[in-house]
């Protein structure tokens, strides 16, 4: 299948090509999708429909049932044991973040009920989570992987995803400084989501932890507008950070 995956190079620029068109309409409105979204958002359909795409070009209709067989597929012994804390984590960021601000002083109101707007706004995301992952985490990644190692595609890949979202972000008014910061993250969120693929062979692993990522953040008050990646990011990183020291002191190494 290596020939069907094409250059990683490639398909960055055609998924950029792609979502050209959807940067014009969120340049032409101010509309959203949901609160922090401009309607360039759309543009999460694009990794898949590249990749898609890319692989029907180069393997026909056989090679896409398989890649979408492989992608979807978890083999056995898959991070069922990661994939737990992994979903917990951007939760208890997010709740740490929340007392963090409150003590360096932002008055933040108390988050709102859930009810069924929350399972429709998840739905909603779990499905744009899937259409960016079955690009960036079933295409991109495993080529990425054996020629630069799990970190050194976590900062391509990564870089790539993140600069991808600056112009929405651009769109809804996002300073440069809270920018850098959210990059950083994305950054860091990257090679969790390699970490999940490597280890399920799939895209579900991944798929829930990026939908758990952007859920955590629409439900912090008040709807994300007081979301603040310069405490959020810090407390990712020093979470991730100790978790690498925990694999190190165990003897686990670096994932590979």
């Amino acid at each position: 299948m290596e020939r069907s995956r094409g250059s990683p190079g490639w398909y960055f620029f055609w998924v950029g090509v792609a979502t050209l068109p959807l940067y014009m309409v969120g340049i032409a409105t101010d509309a959203v999708l949901v609160p922090g979204v401009p309607l360039s958002g759309l543009a999460v359909v694009c990794p898949a429909a590249v990749a898609l795409g890319l692989v029907a070009w180069v393997a026909g209709g056989r090679g896409v049932v398989r890649w979408l067989a492989r992608a979807v597929t978890m083999k056995k012994g898959g991070p069922w044991g990661w994939l737990v804390p992994a979903l917990a984590l951007m939760p208890g960021v997010m709740v740490a973040s929340y007392f963090v601000q409150g003590a360096l002083g932002t008055d933040l109101p108390l988050p709102g009920p859930m009810g069924i707007s929350t399972l429709g706004l998840g739905a909603a995301l779990l499905v744009a989570a899937f259409f960016e992952e079955l690009g960036w985490s079933g295409y991109a990644t495993e080529p990425l992987s054996r020629r630069f190692g799990v970190l050194g595609a976590a900062l391509i890949l990564g870089s790539v995803w993140a600069l991808w979202h600056w112009i929405p972000l651009l769109q809804v008014h996002r300073p440069w400084d809270w920018m850098a910061w959210w990059t950083l993250g994305t950054l860091a969120h990257r090679l969790v989501l390699i970490g999940l693929y490597r280890r399920s062979g799939g895209v579900v692993g991944p798929t829930l932890y990026h939908a758990s990522i952007n859920l955590s953040w629409q439900l912090f008050p008040v709807q994300g507008s007081m979301y603040d990646p310069a405490v959020t990011v810090p407390i990712l990183m020093g979470v991730l950070a100790l978790w690498a020291l925990f694999r190190l002191v165990t003897g686990e190494g670096w994932p590979r």
